[in-house]
This record gives structure tokens, C-alpha cells and sequence, in this order.
């Protein structure tokens, strides 16, 4: 593109704007409702304001009430959120014990520790699916959560009866 000077006059002049309706430009326009802004923040803080606070800012417990259970241990309002609250709880608890067994398979403990840690596993996945029957049809979140944690506790029971844990 080549720049034509005689273009360049149709241009506005560099630091203004195009004439706003009242006729003052928009630069001047902003810089008037800037000035009235600080005169009036001085006039109401004594000459100082105070920084306004950050986006957020009092929801600290926003997060909290996204979580089972709500902010601050509240208890759940109905006897499904209850429920949903202690599946939750009950999920927590089965994936220390997968962590638990991984690291007993990691490690230099015996297959017998490790069986009786699969035999946990497998229990706590049976009971998760009976205290969870209602609630899965209408979460098909928690129903996909429960589903991998059934496959992964009846893989890993074919593997260790298998012996692909058998040390070398």
C-alpha cells in the first residue's frame, strides 16, 4: 500500500478525535469526566482514594460451596445432596486406597499386602455402586466415575492374578 500525501490531509489531526454530538471532541470529553471523577474523590476521601477491590474479592468462599458438602462443612439442604455428599466422600476414600496400592506395588511390600489392598478396592467399589443406584441415572457424571473405577479395580484383579506383578 503507498501511502498518498494527498490523502493525508483527510485525516483527523494526531491526539483528537472526531467532533462528539455536544461538539467538544472525544479526548476532551473523557478528560472533563476524568477531572469531575477526582474532584469528586478527593472532595468525599480527603485526597486519597482507596483502591476498589479486585474482581472476586469477598468470594472466597466461592469455591467452597462448588465442593460437596458447601463452604465451611455446611450440611447439605436435601437428603440427595446428602447422599451425593457422602458417594463423594466414599470416592475420595477408594482413590487413597488405588494410591495406596499402586505404591505397595512400587515398593518393596509383599503381593500380600497388595491383594488384601485389591480386596479393599473391589469392596469399596461394590458398595459405592449399591449407594449410588439412585443417583446415577441422574448424574451421568458420577455414573462414568463409577464405571471406570469398577473397570480399573476388575483390571487390576485379572493382572495380579495373572501374576504381571510377580517379581523377576
Amino acid at each position: 500500500m503507498k501511502i498518498r500525501p494527498d490523502l493525508l490531509n483527510m485525516l483527523p489531526a494526531q491526539g483528537t478525535m472526531p467532533a462528539a454530538p455536544g461538539g467538544q471532541t472525544k479526548t476532551g470529553v473523557f478528560d472533563d469526566i476524568l477531572a469531575e471523577e477526582r474532584l469528586r474523590v478527593n472532595a468525599e476521601g480527603g485526597g486519597t482514594a482507596a483502591a476498589p477491590p479486585p474482581p472476586g474479592a469477598g468470594r472466597a468462599d466461592l469455591v467452597g460451596s462448588m465442593l460437596p458438602g458447601g463452604a465451611g462443612g455446611v450440611k447439605p439442604v436435601s437428603a440427595e445432596e446428602a447422599v451425593l455428599d457422602e458417594v463423594f466422600n466414599q470416592v475420595s476414600g477408594t482413590l487413597n486406597v488405588l494410591d495406596e496400592y499402586s505404591l505397595s506395588l512400587g515398593s518393596a511390600r509383599s503381593l500380600k499386602e497388595a491383594y488384601s489392598l485389591l480386596d479393599d478396592i473391589d469392596g469399596r467399589v461394590a458398595g459405592l455402586e449399591k449407594d449410588a443406584g439412585a443417583l446415577r441415572a441422574r448424574n451421568p457424571s458420577l455414573d462414568s466415575l463409577l464405571n471406570e473405577l469398577k473397570i480399573l479395580s476388575v483390571t487390576e484383579k485379572i493382572k495380579f492374578n495373572r501374576g504381571d506383578y510377580l517379581p523377576e
